[in-house]
């Protein structure tokens, strides 16, 4: 792969980010979002936007609902105006991490947890959104390799 990827795990209280370069995790970082939506997307456009300076990424994968209106959607939409952005959808990532497919988030975590136990390191409301991070980083450093 050339150049880094920011994966960003996204909902409507918190963010996780990961960038996964040359097989390791050079940056990690979660931050939690006020419950009020309009103090929440100005604050995560904020942190992305300072993510976005500070690791280069040549390219940007989330993980995020999809539901038309919601914070999260939001958020994706202000992201989308500034990078290329590509979804991946959980039932990608279950399926990618275990088989027969994961059935939860949670133990997709689990199996994080123990492949990068890095990724555990971070406390705070919002450090399981590291592990989702971590595991579309995988994801999307796989697939970036099969596409050649």
């Amino acid at each position: 792969m050339i150049g880094p990827v920011l994966s960003l795990r996204i909902s409507r209280r918190a963010i996780g980010a990961a960038v996964l370069s040359d097989e390791s995790f050079s940056f990690i970082d979660s931050r939690h979002l006020a419950s009020n939506r309009s103090r929440a997307v100005p604050a995560a456009m904020r942190y992305l936007n300072s993510v976005l300076e500070q690791t280069q990424p040549r390219a940007v994968v989330i993980d995020a609902p999809t539901h038309p209106g919601s914070t999260s959607d939001q958020i994706v939409a202000s992201l989308k105006q500034s990078v290329t952005v590509e979804s991946v959808s959980l039932a990608e990532l279950l399926t990618a991490f275990g088989w027969p497919a994961l059935a939860t988030r949670s133990e997709l975590r689990r199996v994080m947890s123990t492949m990068v136990p890095q990724l555990t390191d971070r406390r705070g409301a919002a450090s399981a959104y590291v592990l989702d991070a971590g595991s579309l980083a995988m994801y999307a450093e796989a697939m970036s390799s099969l596409r050649g």
